[in-house]
């Protein structure tokens, strides 16, 4: 049966129906039923051509083939909220980084490798708080142990205190062992072993850090020392460049994407 043509559905109206007999409405019923059946299976099987639709170009090489897209508002919805991201990035990944939640604490550590300005900020902290003692940790030094009496950074940091006029019997030097990677896991692996053989107890310590790596030390010594020690976490304000425009400097930039690879690492990679 050849679809009905427009002419001839407008003639069916209310009049036309009326002046059908009962088997004429049936016969209409049934040809239209037909009709609707033929009309679905065409607009099927045109829907299902332009799907399967494929063009070939340059000897197989180029194809086109209708595919699902973003649409306009789609694409709009998506560069306002990338650029949501960026801001929320760029305002809040430093402090997130160069995180400071200090808590009453017994020890305050300080990493042995930062520069003495740091150290000096440690010995500041160490003056306000009510500490028992100041903890030093570091590796063997890279460059310059053949000339000096110091052969680790947490020598070198403990005798930057003395000098500072911290009283050496409140200081405690906890070398870190060599090792290649995972230095900060290593030297709270070397606090806890100290703390477990201290002659006192110490339940409760500050790690005081340098800017943006402070996340990263403070999870890595909460993971290994909590729940018998709780950590707390000091960040010293950066050397380097304006925290709040670290966007606008090169040592900015180096230290907040490298900080943020390494966290994530150590976050959700490192097993230690």
């Amino acid at each position: 049966m050849n679809p009905l043509k427009k002419d001839e559905l407008a003639q069916m109206n209310r009049d036309y129906f009326q002046s059908l007999e009962q088997q004429g409405l049936v016969e209409v019923a049934v040809n239209l039923h037909k009709n609707l059946i033929e009309q679905g299976e065409r607009l099927k099987h045109n829907s299902s051509n332009k799907r399967s639709v494929r063009i070939k170009k340059f000897w197989g090489l180029w194809e086109y083939k209708p595919r699902w897209g973003l649409t306009k508002r789609a694409w709009l919805m998506l560069l306002f909220a990338s650029i949501l991201t960026g801001l929320i990035t760029l305002t809040q990944i430093h402090p997130f980084l160069a995180v400071s939640e200090p808590i009453e604490a017994d020890a305050l550590i300080i990493e042995g490798w930062a520069d003495d300005p740091v150290v000096a900020g440690a010995m500041a902290e160490f003056e306000r708080g009510n500490y028992q003692l100041i903890l030093t940790t570091g590796s063997p030094l890279g460059k310059g142990s053949y000339l000096s009496q110091y052969k680790t950074l947490a020598e070198l940091a403990a005798a930057t205190l003395i000098a500072l006029q911290v009283p050496p019997e409140l200081i405690v030097a906890i070398p870190t062992p060599p090792v290649k990677i995972d230095r900060t896991a290593a030297s709270a692996q070397a606090v806890k072993q100290w703390l477990s053989q201290a002659n006192f107890k110490i339940r409760r310590v500050n790690i005081y850090s340098y800017d943006a790596h402070t996340r990263r030390s403070w999870w890595i010594f909460k993971r290994i020392l909590e729940p018998e020690v709780k950590v707390g976490a000091i960040a010293h304000p950066s050397l380097d460049y304006d925290s709040k425009k670290w966007f606008t400097s090169s040592a900015g930039v180096r230290a907040i994407l490298s900080e943020t690879i390494a966290y994530l690492y150590a976050r959700f990679i490192w097993q230690g």
